[in-house]
């Protein structure tokens, strides 16, 4: 998630964007020859449905066990929902981003360079708040985290960034 979208804008600001298919293909062939050297799990041959009905019928079955579950559990229902509006919002978003960002004229190879930032973020923001928590309060964090986009925006006036 990091390493890609630089990859990714490198290639397409030094060979263009119809570089980018062979590269996504030859990566995806990499991926699948790691998927058959992992070891295949065997399960008994009496937990696999003999029939499509069959299949269904487990399929919903285990369904609605994991649900259940999960509405059972509040912490595990509210890190599931947040899981999927974030997924939900991250698609959504990722349609529109890059011809947006396009437009306002930013190239190709920075638009690389910010989702491999914004990656970054996620993977240190959840080391970053679990040491914050230890050491102060929610208040303090959310207060911090105010101020750090207050400022955020002020530096692009003072330095006339345009979005």
């Amino acid at each position: 998630m990091v390493a890609a979208p630089i990859i990714a804008g490198y290639i397409a600001n030094r060979f263009g964007m119809k570089f980018l298919w062979p590269v996504f293909a030859v990566g995806c062939s990499i991926a699948t020859i790691f998927l058959f050297l992992g070891k295949e799990i065997k399960e008994a041959k009496d937990k696999i449905s003999s029939s499509v009905k069959e299949g269904v019928k487990d399929f919903w079955s285990s369904s609605k066990i994991t649900i259940n579950f999960a509405f059972g559990h509040r912490i595990l229902l509210l890190f599931l929902s947040g899981i999927f509006i974030f997924y939900f919002i991250d698609e959504i978003t990722s349609l529109v981003w890059t011809p947006y960002l396009q437009k306002t004229g930013i190239n190709l190879q920075t638009i690389g360079f910010l989702f491999s930032a914004v990656s970054a973020a996620g993977i240190f923001a959840p080391i970053i708040a679990g040491v914050l928590l230890k050491r102060s309060g929610k208040f303090s964090i959310l207060f911090f985290a105010a101020f750090a986009i207050r400022l955020s925006f002020l530096s692009r006036e003072v330095l006339k960034i345009r979005y």
